[in-house]
């Protein structure tokens, strides 16, 4: 060891030492020797604590006892003599970051090189441990920032983050509309804030509430039982109440803070009231009688089987089913008409149901109702069948409409379903029913073999047919297209009509420019008739019509069959149009405006009970295709759009129906596949041809920054955080990567990252 390692110049040191350098190593470059000096005592005063004869071969040493396992291989793999000496040779800088072991626990220090006199170097330790972990904090609060900012993007106006112990907060705002609303970026007491911009921007009727639900113990008093809150309720925006949904969460790992996001929900609220409507419209429909307003045969079995699971719990212990069939129903259509046929059924059910009026009255058949008489209709059974009594006497003096009827109680251990009831009541009514039989021809009813049928059996056919069509259109769960086709074919074949017609617009233009698209029961043929046509438009201005046709030699509709048929053309256009309504509604949901599954998706993927039993050994991933912006630049904005269309149905086929795969905005993408794709996967992440032009051929190559993480077997997803924070972390490595544009999920990853960009 040369000497003048120990006649180091006492400014050197004193610089290295001002800048709190814990150790300062003296390396004599042409040997590889070093003295180790440390300053002690109050005035600092250096101190040779080590020295040795080879720096390089001790660092490797002491590297292997002292630094954190985690940093050792990055330690050795950047700390050797070669980088060291052609680093001061050339005049650049040397610096390193890592942790030692002290106290049984790692710490962060700093290593700097400093080019001293002559052949020396100087090497400079200093801990920056309690910096580098406020450092961290800071980036952690920014990578928390990041990730709500993605996570919500697709969803939320704005977002505060606020401080719940000293009130302060920050906003995150995309949305020109919430600008108005004249919140700062940052802000010293959101409470207080809250509530003064409540009492302006509010609508009035949910002022109270809300005035209520922000106050900041009744919120945290909420947070602490649920850890979350969601409330709805209308802002004043654009001179409008406009619908918003307010989303607070408290994280588990960050307890001072909470996350308060307001999403305008305005236009999916309104589809969503709009679509409710028709479709109570449509259930109304298919639940009551048209030509009464009572509820009808199809209510009556819904009830009958919620009656029968009373029954089986034992939880109904008094009621009574009533019967009724009208009298002389047929004879007044023979010899009146089936107009004043209506007129006597709608009398006689303002009669039933003006005496029971605790009570729901059902129709059940053409001339027949029932009631189920519970609470005080059936403590008052008694009085209430005298007075049917009293006013059927009147009746009868008045030529007015009788009802034949049977009452039967419940019993209970004998009867075991309400069937049993109705069938005692049933046959009491037809103990005193009399027959009408006289059948009269209907002029324009003819069955498939040509002879002509009674009005009172086509009736029936009509009543059979149209309640199977309604079964078909009101089951959400299987949309049977062909049975309702088939239904309507039956309808029209019934009235002897050639063809019936729908069409479907999406909007009046469409209508003009005679696009749409169109349904026919038959294939439509030349020299029919136009009978008439119905058309109706929707609250999202979307049109439907239906047209029916009749050969010309056809027998002409009577004005009762021309009733049963709109009746039954209304229904299925109601149906159809509903069914258009619903599936704009879907699409503005979970698709994006260019037809792309959106966040909402991956979210409901995510979440739905089936789907999170199976992710163990799964592959989630985060991703955005690398240069793209510059892509566009080069082949055009509408060849760039086919680009990403091409790509992101080619991986779709890749992922299959065993995952999913959603476009965040722009060329941002999630999504979740099996493992076993995952090196295909990878491979067109690395690189892959897109073909954008057929035509020409032309094709660009793309590739991706992308963040995976491996789902281990059995792994439990509580919450979509649970993989969203893990994806997003990898991915957001990969964004900052100099050289890897792939990065998996691992414990180390974000620290390790964070480490590297100090």
């Amino acid at each position: 060891m040369t000497d003048k390692l120990y006649n180091t110049s006492f400014d050197e040191l004193a610089l290295a030492l001002a800048n709190d350098y814990v150790s300062i190593y003296v390396i004599d470059m042409s040997d590889d020797s070093y003295v180790e000096y440390t300053a002690s005592g109050a005035n600092k005063e250096l101190k040779v604590v080590s020295q040795g004869d080879n720096f390089y071969e001790d660092t490797v040493i002491n590297c292997r006892k002292m630094v954190y396992s985690k940093d050792q291989e990055r330690f050795l793999n950047t700390f050797k003599k070669e980088c060291l000496l052609d680093a001061v040779q050339n005049g650049r800088s040397f610096s390193l970051r890592y942790r030692l072991i002290v106290d049984g626990k790692p710490q962060y220090y700093f290593l700097k090189i400093i080019k001293g006199n002559d052949e020396r170097i100087i090497v400079g330790v200093q801990n920056i441990d309690e910096q580098t972990r406020r450092n961290i904090a800071e980036r952690e609060k920014t990578e928390t920032y990041s990730e709500i900012a993605m996570a919500l993007s697709n969803r939320y106006e704005v977002i505060y983050y606020v401080n719940i112990i000293t009130n302060e907060y920050i906003e995150y705002s995309s949305s020109a509309e919430y600008a108005k609303l004249e919140v700062g970026t940052k802000g010293k007491d959101f409470f207080e804030a809250a509530q003064v911009h409540m009492k302006k921007d509010i609508y009035p009727d949910d002022y109270p509430m809300m005035k209520k639900a922000m106050e900041k113990d009744y919120l945290m008093g909420i947070l602490d039982e649920d850890g979350k809150n969601v409330i709805s309720y209308r802002l004043m925006l654009g001179g409008r109440p406009q619908y918003v949904t307010l989303f607070v969460v408290r994280p588990k790992e960050d307890s001072d803070h909470i996350i308060v996001a307001v999403a305008n929900v305005d236009s999916a609220k309104r589809m969503e009231m709009e679509y409710e409507d028709a479709l109570d419209s449509a259930m109304d429909m298919a639940n009551h009688d048209e030509l009464t307003g009572v509820k009808n045969k199809r209510s009556y079995a819904h009830y009958e089987m919620k009656m029968d699971e009373r029954i089986r719990k034992n939880e109904v212990k008094k009621f009574a089913v009533i019967v009724l069939d009208i009298n002389g129903l047929k004879q007044v259509n023979d010899t009146m008409g089936h107009s004043a046929g209506d007129t006597f059924i709608k009398d006689a059910c303002r009669m039933i149901s003006g005496i029971f009026k605790n009570s729901h009255v059902y129709r059940i058949g053409g001339d027949e109702f029932a009631a189920v008489l519970e609470g005080p209709d059936f403590e008052n059974r008694n009085s209430l069948i005298e007075e049917l009594n009293r006013v059927q006497e009147e009746h009868k003096e008045q030529n007015k409409v009788t009802v034949a009827f049977g009452v039967s109680d419940y019993i209970p251990g004998d009867d075991m379903r309400l069937q049993d009831v109705f069938e005692r009541a049933d046959n009491q009514m037809y103990e005193n029913k009399k027959l009408y039989k006289n059948l009269i021809v209907f002029r324009s009813s003819i069955d498939k073999a040509g002879i002509p049928i009674s009005d009172e059996e086509q009736h029936q056919r009509f009543s059979i047919i149209f309640s199977d069509l309604m079964d078909a259109i009101t089951d959400m769960e299987k949309l049977d297209y062909a049975l309702i086709k088939k239904k309507m074919c039956m309808i029209l074949e019934l009235f002897r009509l050639s063809n019936g017609v729908a069409r479907l617009y999406k909007n009046i233009q469409e209508e003009k420019q005679g696009g749409g698209e169109t349904l026919s029961c038959y294939e439509i043929k030349d020299g029919d008739t136009e009978l008439f046509s119905i058309r109706m438009v929707t609250s999202i201005m979307s049109i439907g019509t239906i047209t029916v046709y009749q050969s010309p030699d056809a027998i002409p509709l009577s004005e009762e069959e021309h009733h049963m048929l709109e009746l039954a053309m209304r229904t299925t256009l109601s149906y159809l149009t509903r069914k258009r309504l619903s599936e704009v509604v879907s699409k503005l949901a979970f698709q994006d405006e260019m037809g792309y599954l959106n966040l909402h998706s991956y979210m409901a993927y995510i979440t739905d009970e089936g789907n999170r039993k199976k992710f163990g050994g799964k592959v989630a991933f985060r991703y955005n295709l690398r240069h793209f912006d510059d892509i566009t630049k080069d082949i055009g904005k509408k060849s760039g759009e086919q680009v990403l269309r091409e790509h992101y149905e080619t991986l779709q086929k890749l992922i299959g129906d065993s995952g999913i795969l959603c476009r965040l905005g722009g060329n941002h993408f999630i999504g979740l596949c099996d493992g076993d794709k995952l090196g295909r996967l990878l491979t067109y992440f690395s690189k892959a041809t897109v073909l954008y032009d057929p035509a020409s051929g032309n094709s660009v190559k793309i590739s991706a920054s992308a963040g995976i993480f491996k789902i281990p077997e059995g792994y439990i997803v509580n919450n979509p955080g649970d993989i969203m924070e893990k994806v997003i972390s990898a991915y957001n490595a990969a964004e900052s990567g100099d050289k890897e544009h792939i990065v998996f999920y691992n414990d180390s990853l974000v620290i390790d990252k964070m480490l590297f960009m100090y």
